[in-house]
């Protein structure tokens, strides 16, 4: 049995949820709602996306940190779960996306910390505020494209 999520937060978007899945797959718009987010690139990837490994180069407070990832569930429109690790810990996030309306989605981040040579409440407390961020800006990212 998987432990609890230590952030487990939701957001209702006005976009349809193909949109928002959109945006947080697509890795051309990453840096527009992923803060830090300086380049990603593909290492390998498998026909149904599961199992696919990818690297993530992040700035924070001037630091650079780079993320191995790996997706870990991938469901096209609903959901996406992936593995990151870097020097100081190893995190598991999924993006959960449900239709509430045509044009109104509900999107569910869960982020779980799997190792840490930090203090845990330390990364928790940090990744809570990002991962905050990260909701709002998707929803700002995806609001802004049904505009368009």
């Amino acid at each position: 049995m998987e432990k609890s999520p230590f952030f487990m937060e939701s957001i209702v978007i006005e976009a349809p949820k193909e949109l928002i899945f959109s945006v947080i797959e697509d890795g051309e718009i990453q840096n527009e709602w992923m803060e830090g987010f300086k380049e990603g690139r593909v290492i390998s990837k498998t026909n149904d996306l599961v199992g696919t490994e990818f690297e993530e180069i992040i700035e924070v407070d001037k630091r650079r940190h780079v993320f191995h990832g790996r997706i870990l569930a991938y469901e096209k429109d609903e959901k996406i779960k992936v593995s990151l690790d870097e020097d100081d810990f190893e995190i598991k996030i999924e993006y959960d996306v449900e239709r509430l309306e045509k044009n109104k989605t509900l999107l569910i981040l869960k982020c779980w910390l799997l190792n840490t040579l930090k203090p845990k409440l330390v990364v928790e407390y940090y990744m809570n505020s990002r991962l905050e961020k990260q909701l709002q800006r998707i929803k700002t990212t995806a609001e802004s494209k049904v505009k368009k």
